[in-house]
């Protein structure tokens, strides 16, 4: 029998939580936007756009983290991989924590100066879905087949 190398699948686990993450995260920010402006009430105007950071931004970081940690998952069981789950998520998180380092570092310089909303909407998904699949892969093996 042939040795199973579950990281063979890396680059394929990493697109699937590349998507979720950007899913997830569309998904979390309306989440949380919506129930922020739940919770305000009647009471509308500029308090209002409070909620697009607050409650729109929390969403977006956790939906983003989730969404990643689902799509590697379900890309990784398709494969037949059986991975560390609770590894996947704490290493999506922090993907998702390493991503606003980088966009929070990169917006100080130069090249900072020439980022928009597109970097972060694609590259925090992409940091967390690297960090998830590293976590799914710690001990990672061969799915049982019936």
């Amino acid at each position: 029998m042939e040795a199973f190398d579950p990281n063979v699948f890396f680059g394929y686990e990493v697109l699937g939580g590349w998507l979720g993450g950007i899913g997830g995260g569309l998904g979390g920010f309306f989440l949380g936007l919506f129930l922020c402006l739940q919770g305000m009430g009647d009471d509308g105007g500029y308090a209002a756009l409070g909620c697009i950071i607050t409650g729109g931004g929390i969403g977006y970081l956790a939906g983003t983290s989730l969404g990643a940690t689902l799509g590697v998952s379900i890309v990784g069981g398709i494969n037949g991989v059986e991975g560390n789950v609770l590894m996947s998520a704490l290493g999506g998180l922090a993907g998702t924590g390493g991503g606003m380092l980088s966009v929070a570092a990169l917006s100080g310089s130069d090249l900072g100066d020439n980022l928009n909303g597109t970097v972060f909407f694609l590259g925090l998904p992409l940091l967390s879905s690297v960090g998830a699949t590293f976590g799914y892969n710690v001990d990672a093996k061969r799915a049982v087949q019936n």
